[in-house]
């Protein structure tokens, strides 16, 4: 199982995440979430020429899983101001919330039509037709690659090439394009982690190792580097290094089941 979930966007996982939490929608007007859609919803309509603020409420109610509703004012202010790329992007995001991948496709390509310099949504368009089988990933993920004088876009293009070649078992290619993102960019966090989980996939476990190492670098708050750091040093045998990590991991996020469970087997 690969560790890069396919189709959702960093964004939208943090989403899924909060609202899988908020299961237990109160509805009453003493609800703190209820009065913080109002608020920012008198907000907005009192500045309706305000992206920003549309953005904030529709970013809430995603927030409380009132997907449609969030939509809905997305949709609103966008036929008032059509090209607005934070709000064809605010629509793209939430159509995928709301597991309309052809909606979602449409609006990033809207706008990545307004302004082309966005690799981090060309990317996310990338991946969602490669979660589709759709051949036009490749042609993205190319023609990123190529671009010689933008390097965070390069670098975006070889790393959907990765997990490409990851998620199709061409553990040495991935490796490779992984160390092409990283040399094009070396600040992105996630190339270096899916570098260091097909290394612990070949066993390669020093070298996973300084992968990871260097992703702390850039990154100490995140669980999922501190959990692999932690299954590296138990298949070596480091009882008390894993064990620091996995408890590092659960710090951060206390429901990391990974973690929790693994430490369990070494305590």
């Amino acid at each position: 199982m690969r560790f890069r979930v396919l189709l959702l966007l960093t964004l939208i996982s943090v989403l899924l995440v909060l609202r899988s939490c908020n299961n237990d929608t109160e509805t009453n007007e003493h609800n703190p979430k209820t009065k913080k859609v109002d608020f920012l919803e008198k907000d907005a309509n009192s500045f309706p020429d305000s992206a920003s603020l549309h953005l904030k409420w529709a970013e809430e109610l995603l927030l409380q899983g009132d997907t449609s509703r969030g939509i809905d004012v997305l949709m609103k202010f966008q036929d008032q101001f059509p090209g607005n790329i934070s709000i064809l992007n605010g629509i793209g995001y939430a159509s995928l919330l709301a597991r309309d991948t052809n909606a979602a496709i449409f609006y990033l390509e809207n706008s990545l039509s307004t302004e082309a310099n966005q690799p981090e949504i060309e990317m996310e368009l990338a991946f969602i037709l490669l979660s589709q089988n759709n051949n036009r990933w490749k042609t993205i993920s190319t023609l990123m690659i190529g671009d010689e004088r933008n390097q965070i876009r390069s670098s975006r293009g070889y790393f959907v090439r990765g997990i490409y070649e990851s998620n199709h078992d061409l553990l040495d290619k991935a490796i490779a394009s992984f160390d092409s993102s990283i040399l094009q960019q070396f600040t992105f966090v996630d190339a270096h982690i899916e570098k260091s989980l097909l290394l612990i996939e070949k066993n390669k476990l020093a070298q996973a190792m300084d992968g990871l190492y260097k992703a702390l670098e850039l990154d100490r708050k995140n669980p999922d580097i501190y959990f692999l750091a932690g299954e590296c040093k138990r298949k070596l045998n480091e009882s008390e290094g894993a064990k620091n990590f996995y408890l590092q991991a659960l710090e951060l996020d206390p429901s990391h089941t990974g973690a929790r469970e693994n430490l369990k087997k070494i305590k």
